[in-house]
């Protein structure tokens, strides 16, 4: 069947019957990676089978140039092009992907099609799947803030509006500060802990500084908590629901003994368990989409357990 690490997407998945030439063109782009970074395209520190299919069949490669800003610009290009999770957009057949890997020998212009703005866009939000929903959240609910303010929905309360001006910029900071971290650590646990602690407290600031637990904005909260699946950590899922949850009760807290405005127990306490609900549908997803993968490895051809 192939090794893991190596195999095209639509291997990966059981696909066999779409199977073409751009498959051995996977498989070179692969060995090409190799070569130019000392690693192969998909790579699991543990071994991990199934992780690794999920990673073949859920992202992009990570551009060999982000490995190493030695590599020359049109040989990144290439191996890319051959490592595209859709085989309509590798090279046709292994003789293109040689002739281009020729003509970057001898200098000459390569043949490789150049990804759209969309694509870019795609790729760069696939491999930072965290630092991409921080921004798209937080431009969403500044947008919403603006609008608020212009047309007299938001309450003028200064002390909000001060916040929300602090806390939005710190936001793209420590997004794009434990972005960096993670890249430099190679993916170490514990970057993805600090960032998720940085935003929840960020948050909380943001909803204490306006009308606490009684705001519209712990709706943020439930996002956190749905969002924490796409760093496809299942003891994180569970640290970020706690966290949350812990939060969400401060501010519970916060609204019956300072400022005697307390939120029901009929409203918080399924807020909470919403919350948690919604943090085990998470692990459970990403459990049983391991244990899938694992069963379907059993049955793949060419597996001796089959």
């Amino acid at each position: 069947m192939g090794t893991p690490g190596y195999m095209a997407p639509e291997i990966a998945t059981g696909q066999y019957g779409t199977a073409s030439p751009a498959v051995d063109v996977y498989g070179l782009g692969a060995i090409l990676y190799r070569i130019l970074t000392g690693r192969p395209p998909i790579e699991v520190a543990d071994g991990d089978f199934a992780r690794t299919i999920q990673l073949i069949r859920e992202h992009d490669v990570i551009s060999p140039r982000e490995r190493d800003r030695r590599i020359p610009h049109d040989l990144n290009a290439i191996c890319i092009q051959s490592l595209e999770t859709d085989p309509a957009l590798r090279y046709p057949n292994a003789g293109e992907f040689a002739a281009d890997l020729q003509r970057c020998l001898e200098g000459e212009a390569i043949q490789v099609r150049q990804s759209g703005v969309f694509r870019r866009v795609q790729r760069w939000a696939r491999h930072r799947p965290g630092l991409a929903i921080t921004i798209c959240t937080l431009f969403v609910f500044y947008a919403y803030y603006l609008i608020a303010s212009v047309t007299g929905m938001l309450p003028g309360e200064e002390s909000f509006k001060r916040t929300v001006n602090l806390v939005v910029p710190l936001a793209v900071l420590n997004a794009v500060i434990w972005q960096w971290w993670l890249q430099r650590t190679e993916g170490a646990a514990w970057t993805l802990y600090a960032w998720a602690t940085g935003e929840v407290l960020l948050l909380t600031a943001v909803i204490f500084s306006g009308d606490g637990a009684r705001s519209g904005l712990t709706a943020a909260m439930f996002v956190l908590v749905a969002a924490s699946s796409l760093r496809c950590r299942p003891l994180l899922i569970g640290y970020i629901t706690v966290l949350t949850m812990l939060s969400y009760s401060l501010l519970w807290v916060d609204s019956i003994v300072v400022r005697h405005q307390p939120v029901s127990a009929l409203t918080a306490i399924p807020t909470m368990l919403a919350m948690a609900l919604i943090g085990l549908i998470q692990y459970i997803a990403m459990n049983r989409s391991s244990a899938s993968l694992e069963a379907s490895r059993d049955g793949m051809p060419g597996n001796n357990n089959a």
